[in-house]
């Protein structure tokens, strides 16, 4: 339950002034955390559970078209493609700039790295590509998109250029994501629906996986 400040690299040097270790150290103090306000627990329930809020949308979308499976199953199916493929370039890219985080909260893992904040990425990403899917379901996500790029800056957790960041490559998968695979990418019947199935379960494996590597 304990929260450190963010860290300190230092050099340790012997008699002869030379370097013998580089290494980032966090000292711990009383537990921090941004002063929260009315909205830090609704904050908190994005950020413990960030799949909930989109998956819903897709149940009721899946519920009001059980009569063209053919249609929902490519749309899920690129669903996922575009996860994968935004999970892919978030952690590529969080591995080439290696930006440390406002506040620690990972240990030994490429969560770690601030750049680019992954709930950002895919939430206004997947916002993006579903303006292919239904201009209105688009419409009705953005502000759900909005709060969730605020709340990622008001915990605490990603910086301003970590979230506009994530943002804005978000974007850019969307709209390939919308513009070429939906349009171009038609797989196998089965391939279809079993990424279709996917694309409701991989977000809550990877919410799991993801809680269980956070020290806070």
């Amino acid at each position: 339950g304990n929260v450190y400040l963010p860290y300190y690299r230092c050099k340790y040097v012997d008699i002869n002034d030379k370097e013998r270790f580089d290494e980032v150290i966090a000292p711990e103090f009383k537990p921090f955390m941004p002063r929260p306000d009315e909205y830090y627990e609704f904050y908190r329930l994005i950020d413990k559970f960030p799949a909930v809020p989109f998956l819903v949308p897709g149940f009721a979308y899946l519920l009001l078209n059980l009569g063209k499976l053919d249609k929902v199953t490519h749309i899920f199916s690129t669903g996922f493609i575009f996860l994968l493929i935004s999970v892919i370039v978030g952690i590529a890219l969080k591995l080439i700039f290696r930006t440390e985080r406002k506040i620690p909260r990972y240990t030994g893992t490429i969560a770690k790295y601030g750049f680019p904040s992954m709930h950002s990425l895919t939430a206004i990403g997947g916002i993006t590509f579903a303006f292919f899917i239904n201009p209105y379901l688009g419409l009705l996500l953005v502000p759900l998109g909005l709060l969730y790029m605020y709340s990622r800056i008001a915990i605490g957790v990603h910086s301003d250029i970590d979230v506009i960041g994530g943002a804005i490559i978000g974007i850019i998968l969307g709209l390939f994501s919308g513009l070429y695979i939906m349009k171009s990418l038609y797989l196998p019947p089965e391939v279809e629906l079993f990424f279709s199935v996917l694309f409701f379960v991989a977000p809550i494996l990877m919410t799991v996986i993801e809680l269980k590597m956070r020290k806070w």
